[in-house]
């Protein structure tokens, strides 16, 4: 009786399935507009939870989706199950489908038969593969292709939840086609590189796009394979490049959009370019791409930092906007000033993620170049290559807006950064103003690169960008920090308003700084604080020289303070974690910069470079060591104690502060008798005069270095009458500068130089004699006016304006000429309705002429 139940079950649902199943012809595409018409859904456990959505299809239309509806979760076993699609006479089919899926429950299930009786639990599912489904909150493509699928099939979606967990799911736009297989010929193969094409007179192509795309595979695995970290790509492993023809490319991926060129599936490892770039010369696209070899890096470029984001978990599927704007960065191409001020105009609020991932079709040059800007952003001003990454949530921080004013839409060249200058390995991103330093940025960005490769013996090679923000607030507008006085990494401040200036400690800052950089080379999770600033001072002091004598008094710091505590020194943990930072007596905590520092010259005394790095890339490993832990430690504390013996207790002795006497134009040196200090511990060349106030009328310069300003000296200097003060005014009747004297342990503050300035004695008879040789046309000056002038003799002219405080604004020549008449085009900056004077110096004397700013 119970048998003959069972098949009379069995029975209707099969008569049940049949009268409702409709049996359906290729190509089949179901977008769910006409709810569940192509399917029928099954419940084994719980309530059925394969719902119709109405608006979370991928175009905002309706789609299949699980979600659990009870509250707290139960258990299901639920299907979704096709009608019988028709096969008959096809070699091949391929199922393609939208999914979205988010949740850490048991993944779903891909299943096809070739029968089914309307009981799941009774059918002989074959499964599929099922390795595409992955957890984000982003819509992805599945593509599976079945060979020799026979007369029918069925499909089906299971899905298994638990009372604990649950996932939801999202399928849209599901289609089945029979294909008959791309014939393709394999044109060669490079280290990491296979080359196909579908055209056999093409089989040449890759010979055109090898070597470039070798270049940007090394470029990543310097980047992205880092100690810590897995390869980006597993190694051993070759990435397949494939030149279709458009018929092609659509048949691999049908939602291929018509502005796309190319296209990656980094599941299957595969790139493909459509051919027709070859042939379009004139084309729209060619501006963007340039050519096979410029499609082919930039595709590469998105398959390649997609599988650098699924390596560090954060692998959603790059939405169009981020995988075009990368490619074309990488590429070379840059944005277009003018669209982007035109797309700022339409679009004056923060732009948002959701706003970003809009940019569906790309199809015009706003879209693409604000892509473009995005990436260019991450790059300079969000930690590089590294950390480049898409905005999931929100509007985008206020730093991207003032990314676009800074480089783009600000009209003002005192204000828009921009990438002046290039070294072999470095880019330099400033503003108008620090372009006069960018000679020396670039030697001390290329040594503290050497450093590290010769030191650490690291395989670094690739480009890194240095952005200069000439003032604290430009640094806080674009890095979002409460405060920017020194420097973030790839980001400094101008060496105009920088605590040491020029030539007092930025060369330290570059080497510290970009010592972050490269120590995020060395281990991909570096820790912050005792290690990275440690060795990112361990770089500035082998770039600049020096070291920390000025912080040696810390050490007696820390070990009072834990003498007095726990009647003991600090252990090394305590002094890289700094556990007690703020308790009494310990205020200020343990310096992490200058305690790091010197541990790790204590481990390149004892263990050597080589076991630095081997230390770091094993994860801080102490076991690397030929000395154990407790050697180590012990080796290290009796190093401070003996650093802290060496401790200067007396403070340097100003013993003469003169001042000096020159004729307003002229210049002096700094003798002995006019400024001199003395220092039982340190020699001449270590005793420093630091300026903390410049001179206002004038400017201190090395006469071994002439043409350049200084802010600090040494007593040696001074003992060898090579430090000069040259005065710029035409009125000021005095001048002074403050400096601070030091040893680097002890500071002698606020110290102040007086200059006294009087009357050139031949003024008068050299503009007398010479009036109507120096003139200003036209004068009341405009846009653009011509200083002319005439010299008796050969010899060094200068040439500069400043404002009626006697204060310089700009140099307009200063260099030797041959005697005769000269004139200088000058383009017109300074504000409208102001009042300025021309002042002209050569080897006769000194001329002034006013100028007039015409009311524009």
């Amino acid at each position: 009786m119970k048998t003959f139940l069972a098949l009379l079950l069995s029975l209707m649902l099969m008569l049940r399935y049949s009268s409702s199943a409709q049996e359906i012809n290729l190509p089949f595409f179901d977008d769910f507009s006409n709810d569940y018409e192509n399917w029928t859904t099954h419940s084994l456990t719980g309530d059925d939870q394969w719902h119709l959505s109405g608006d979370d299809g991928i175009d905002g239309g309706k789609c299949a989706r699980f979600y659990i509806m009870t509250n707290p979760p139960q258990e299901n076993n639920d299907w979704l199950v096709s009608n019988v699609i028709n096969t008959e006479n096809v070699s091949n089919i391929a199922i393609q489908f939208k999914f979205l899926f988010h949740g850490e429950g048991i993944k779903p299930e891909f299943y096809y038969s070739t029968s089914f009786n309307g009981d799941v639990s009774a059918t002989d599912w074959i499964e599929l593969d099922n390795n595409f489904w992955k957890n984000e909150w982003s819509w992805n493509d599945a593509r599976i292709e079945i060979e020799s699928p026979g007369n029918s099939l069925i499909f089906a979606i299971r899905y298994q939840s638990t009372i604990e967990n649950s996932n939801y799911i999202l399928i849209d736009n599901f289609r089945i086609k029979a294909f008959e297989p791309v014939v393709v010929e394999k044109a060669g193969e490079t280290n990491h590189f296979e080359f196909y094409s579908d055209t056999p007179e093409n089989t040449d192509y890759w010979i055109a796009i090898k070597d470039e795309l070798e270049e940007q595979y090394e470029k990543y695995a310097s980047y992205w394979n880092i100690p810590g970290l897995n390869d980006f790509i597993t190694q051993n492993t070759k990435s397949k490049i494939y030149l279709f023809s458009r018929e092609n490319i659509k048949f691999i991926n049908e939602d291929t959009p018509d502005w796309k060129m190319g296209f990656f599936d980094y599941k299957s490892e595969s790139i493909y370019l459509d051919n027709s770039i070859m042939q379009t010369s004139s084309a729209d696209n060619n501006q963007y791409y340039d050519g096979l070899k410029g499609l082919a890096i930039h595709t590469y470029a998105g398959y390649a930092i997609q599988l650098r984001l699924d390596r560090d978990g954060s692998g959603n599927s790059l939405p169009d906007y981020f995988a075009e704007g990368f490619g074309l960065y990488e590429r070379g191409y840059r944005p277009n000033r003018d669209s982007v001020i035109a797309f700022k105009e339409n679009h004056p609020d923060l732009l948002s993620s959701n706003e970003l991932s809009a940019f569906k079709s790309i199809t015009n040059t706003s879209e693409k170049d604000i892509s473009v800007a995005y990436i260019e952003y991450q790059i300079l001003l969000c930690g590089g290559y590294r950390n480049c990454n898409k905005w999931d949530y929100g509007p985008l921080p206020d730093t991207w807006k003032n990314f676009l004013i800074y480089f783009y839409t600000t009209g003002d060249d005192d204000v828009q950064i921009k990438k002046y200058d290039e070294s072999e390995n470095f880019d330099i991103y400033c503003s108008a103003r620090d372009t006069m330093f960018i000679d020396s940025m670039k030697t001390w960005l290329e040594r503290t690169r050497t450093f590290y490769i010769d030191s650490f013996q690291m395989d670094i090679n690739v480009r890194f960008p240095l952005v200069i923000v000439y003032d604290e607030k430009t640094g806080m507008d674009l890095t979002g920090y409460g405060d920017f006085n020194g420097g973030s990494g790839g980001i400094n401040i101008s060496p105009h308003n920088f605590w040491g200036g020029f030539d007092d400690g930025y060369d330290w800052l570059l080497g510290h700084e970009f010592g972050h950089v490269f120590n995020d080379l060395m281990y991909c999770a570096m820790p912050m604080g005792f290690y990275h600033e440690g060795m990112a001072n361990f770089s500035g002091y082998n770039v600049a020289g020096g070291e920390h004598f000025d912080d040696r008094w810390k050490i007696e710091y820390v070990f009072d303070y834990y003498q007095n505590n726990y009647n003991r020194e600090p252990t090394l943990e305590e002094i890289i974690t700094n556990p007690d930072v703020g308790k009494p007596g310990l205020e200020y905590g343990i310096d992490c910069y200058f305690f790091g520092f010197e541990f790790i010259r204590y481990l390149k005394r004892e263990e050597g470079f080589p076991k630095i790095k081997e230390f770091f890339a094993n994860g801080l490993d102490f076991t690397v060591f030929a000395k154990s832990y407790d050697d180590l430690e012990q080796g290290y504390i009796d190093y401070l104690k003996y650093l802290h013996s060496q401790r200067d207790y007396n403070e340097p002795l100003l013993t003469v502060n003169g001042g000096i006497s020159i004729e307003r134009g002229g210049s002096s040196v700094i003798h002995a008798s006019n400024l001199d200090a003395t220092d039982q511990e340190v020699s001449d060349d270590k005793l420093y005069f630091k300026i903390t106030t410049k001179p206002t009328y004038g400017h201190l310069e090395n006469i071994k270095n002439p043409g350049f300003s200084i802010s600090k000296f040494t007593e040696k200097d001074i003992k060898n009458g090579v430090i000069k003060y040259i005065n710029d005014s035409t009125y000021a009747t005095s001048d002074y500068f403050i400096f601070t004297l030091t040893d680097e342990t002890w500071f002698v503050d606020n110290k102040r130089f007086n200059i006294t300035l009087s009357t050139p004695t031949a003024i008068n008879e050299f503009q007398s004699d010479l009036q109507n040789t120096f003139s200003i046309y036209p004068n009341p000056v405009s846009r653009e006016f011509v200083i002319s002038f005439q010299t008796k003799t050969s010899g060094k002219v200068n040439l500069a304006i400043f404002d009626v405080q006697g204060k310089k604004i700009a140099t307009l020549l200063n260099k030797k000429l041959n005697s005769g008449i000269h004139s200088v085009s000058v383009s017109n900056s300074l504000p409208a309705g102001s009042v300025y004077f021309c002042k002209l110096v050569t080897a006769e004397g000194v001329l002034t002429e006013k100028i007039i700013v015409n009311t524009k």
